[in-house]
């Protein structure tokens, strides 16, 4: 299989990514919103059969499912059909663009629409009993989306038990008020749906709910193409009792007496996404360099100028530590040095501790995988090849154009079946491609520029990788993530700078490029 766009189910977090992919492409959600209360109206429209004389009912909540609900009603209005809107809770704390234009728009159709909102519980009750809630025809939920979590609060609480009160004919908008879409877990309440309308793929926890999907033009790029959803999923929020450590603590085992900036790369630009800790393990003597690029860098030193068996123990110790392991940038190919590699990389990947290989050790890793010593299927590792590094770990005559997506793709899962594991591999697009015995798929990064061809900008998107990684990401998400990220902070140095950039660049722009971004 390519890259999987078309799921029988997907989670919360898939929708979210969807969105905000699709957004990166140039779709706005508002055009989204439009394509999913037409494909619900039309699906409503037909299968209760309403006409002119119809009365519906619509319960919105103050979210995109509220606005959902508020563009249903519009679409209902245009084909004759009578629509009492109901928002819970006050316009002012409607929460996006998109629902406060159709709250906005619904109050401005007054022939077939009657719009009210309340944060009364007995008002909300007093208007359930009324004479256009009796006599409707159905009554339609959207109040609460797929970010439930917890005890529902009024008014909400009580127009869930209103509307299960009702012996009219239910519909959920999305996701049946209160129901976790993920599991199917009830924590509080829930509407008790007759039909349940959802958006672009069922959800996973739909297994015993009435459903019709509804396709609303998120494209199959959405998918395919690494966007702003996945750094917003893959950036976690830290919990309000989160002490230091919790969010990342990461190992760089790096340098050696040619080489003492790649390690410092890859451990600041981890450190700017926000990790806690970074600890590089450097060989002796070169301590004092990286030190001297931030105070921010823990550093320990080995026993000797380059790494060697030595250095084993202490390598172990500090992985025991981490919650991921970078290993490779500027590590050098000193006799010595492969032999402590060989011995490390067969240690952490039987211990599973989460890692990422980068120059010299993709070179390095490759003498194992060809003697068939190491097994990357379905272990915590992604290596970070460009195409001359790959060929270091796999023979293959030369791939398709780059840009040639579909065969590109295929081809390289081909060639890297026999190997397993995930692969960010580097070029004018990055594949990132994760073999495992149960699906093979691949995804692509076109962020980027050509000004990014110098020196250091692989070590910056190593320890991105690993930021990610250590903060609880898959290792096919951390390489996915990283590779955009790393890109656009490419593509911000240039504008920032001119052609003429440094990898630091990247690092400089990364805070900045977060906050406009509101990742």
């Amino acid at each position: 299989m390519s890259f999987n766009f078309n799921n029988d189910t997907i989670t919360a977090k898939d929708v979210s990514l969807l969105d905000a992919n699709s957004a990166s492409l140039g779709i706005p959600n508002g055009y989204l919103m439009e394509c999913a209360g037409l494909q619900a109206t039309n699906k409503i429209y037909e299968q209760y059969n309403l006409n002119s004389e119809s009365s519906v009912i619509i319960l919105c909540g103050t979210g995109n499912n509220g606005g959902d609900g508020l563009c249903i009603a519009r679409h209902l209005a245009t084909r004759g059909v009578f629509v009492n809107v109901l928002l819970l809770g006050d316009p002012i704390h409607i929460r996006t663009e998109e629902t406060r234009l159709n709250w906005e728009l619904v109050n401005t159709l007054s022939l077939k629409i009657r719009a009210f909102y309340t944060k009364n519980i007995n008002q909300l009750k007093t208007l359930s009993k009324s004479k256009w809630f009796k006599n409707a025809d159905i009554i339609i939920d959207a109040l609460l989306g797929t970010g439930i979590k917890g005890k529902i609060r009024d008014p909400i609480s009580t127009a869930i038990d209103i509307i299960n009160q009702s012996k009219i004919p239910k519909i959920s908008v999305d996701v049946p008020s209160g129901m976790d879409p993920d599991t199917g877990k009830i924590t509080d309440k829930v509407v008790n749906c007759d039909l349940c309308i959802t958006f672009h793929a069922k959800k996973q926890g739909f297994a015993n709910i009435n459903t019709w999907v509804a396709p609303i033009g998120i494209p199959i790029e959405a998918s395919l193409f690494v966007g702003d959803g996945d750094i917003k999923v893959a950036i976690k929020k830290r919990k309000k009792d989160v002490h230091k450590g919790q969010y990342g603590k990461l190992l760089v085992i790096g340098g050696s007496s040619s080489y003492s900036g790649a390690p410092s790369l890859a451990a600041m630009s981890a450190l700017e996404l926000g990790i806690d800790l970074c600890i590089c393990f450097v060989p002796k003597g070169i301590g004092n360099v990286v030190r001297s690029f931030s105070p921010n860098l823990i550093v320990q030193e080995g026993v000797a100028k380059n790494f060697t068996n030595l250095d084993f123990n202490k390598a172990k110790k500090l992985s025991q530590w981490s919650d991921t392991v970078l290993i490779g940038p500027g590590l050098g190919q000193d006799p010595k040095t492969v032999e402590f590699f060989e011995k490390f990389i067969l240690w952490i990947i039987d211990q599973k501790i989460p890692c990422v290989v980068d120059a010299d050790g993709i070179k390095m890793l490759g003498k194992l995988i060809k003697e068939s010593k190491i097994k990357l299927q379905n272990s915590p590792v992604v290596l970070t090849p460009h195409i001359a590094e790959l060929k270091s770990l796999v023979q293959f005559e030369n791939l398709p154009k780059f840009d040639d997506i579909e065969k590109h793709g295929e081809e390289l899962i081909s060639i890297l079946k026999k190997i397993g594991g995930v692969f960010l591999v580097k070029g004018v697009y990055d594949y990132i491609i994760k073999i495992s015995k149960k699906e093979s798929i691949y995804r692509v990064n076109r962020s980027g520029c050509p000004e990014m061809s110098v020196g250091g900008t692989g070590d910056v998107l190593s320890g991105l990788v690993s930021a990610f990684l250590s903060i609880g990401n898959t290792p096919f998400n951390s390489a996915c993530s990283a590779a955009y990220l790393n890109g656009l902070l490419g593509e911000s140095a240039k504008k920032s700078s001119g052609p003429r950039i440094l990898a630091t660049d990247l690092i400089k722009n990364l805070k900045s490029l977060l906050l406009s971004k509101n990742f």
